[in-house]
């Protein structure tokens, strides 16, 4: 069946939203993240931004002074916009950077494998409830059980998971498992029970050498992205592996 002039019109706006810039849809993630005082630095509070979408991940860190990017393609960039560089990333630096999302949840590892042991029932809810950001969360513990002869245990990691089922646990699996990559099976049995607790987790509340850190979700919502997004910048030079962190 032929077309008119009219019904070509027509169809061709209805696509327009959906190919200009050659934008599409994307869940974009905004936090801030609280880090006390550590190894000789002060105490920061930064917002980082993180886009996800199809296999395509991008993290901006620090006022857009770093981007992390890792790709369907497999592969993983550190973008430092204050030299204008780009590093490739191997994988196992990738998940190297990205082991402070799971380390959070305080989980002992195994001398023999370098695998997590993630207990039983390793999540408890409370029953105490917040708003946090506008929405409603309730308090969750992680249980991580103490080596024998621990006189002071570490403080337990707590989480604060939204209750509206906006957004959900799932998005925020997806982010833990594209930074972790071929890791990411190591921790099934941790991403299973962090799937029961079905909302997002709206507050991250843990202990880095005694001193308190959190991650409070901003925001999170489907928005259109132009592909650039998930482009190296143009004008930037390669630099050193020996500058990433």
């Amino acid at each position: 069946m032929r077309m008119n002039a009219f019904q070509s019109l027509i169809l061709s706006l209805l696509f327009i939203p959906a190919v200009l810039n050659g934008q599409s849809r994307c869940l974009v993630i905004v936090e801030e993240v609280k880090t006390p005082p550590m190894f000789g630095f002060p105490a920061k509070t930064r917002k980082a931004t993180t886009w996800l979408k199809n296999g395509d991940l991008r993290r901006d860190e620090g006022e857009r002074s770093r981007t992390l990017l890792a790709l369907s393609s497999g592969e993983a960039w550190l973008v430092n916009h204050r030299d204008s560089t780009v590093v490739p990333l191997s994988e196992a630096t990738l998940q190297g950077l990205s082991m402070f999302g799971v380390g959070l949840f305080g989980l002992p590892v195994d001398a023999v494998t370098g695998r997590p042991s993630v207990p039983d029932k390793l999540f408890r809810k409370t029953g105490r409830v917040q708003a946090i950001g506008g929405r409603k969360a309730e308090e969750v513990e992680v249980r991580i059980p103490a080596p024998a002869g621990t006189v002071n245990p570490p403080q337990a990691p707590v989480l604060w998971i939204g209750t509206d089922g906006t957004p959900r646990m799932t998005e925020y699996l997806a982010v833990l498992k594209r930074l972790l990559g071929s890791a990411a099976a190591d921790y099934e049995p941790l991403f299973e029970q962090l799937q029961r607790l079905k909302g997002y987790p709206l507050r991250i509340q843990a202990a880095v050498l005694g001193q308190e850190l959190t991650q409070t979700l901003l925001s999170a919502d489907s928005a259109r992205a132009d592909a650039s997004v998930f482009r190296l910048p143009d004008g930037y030079r390669r630099g050193s592996t020996k500058a990433v962190p």
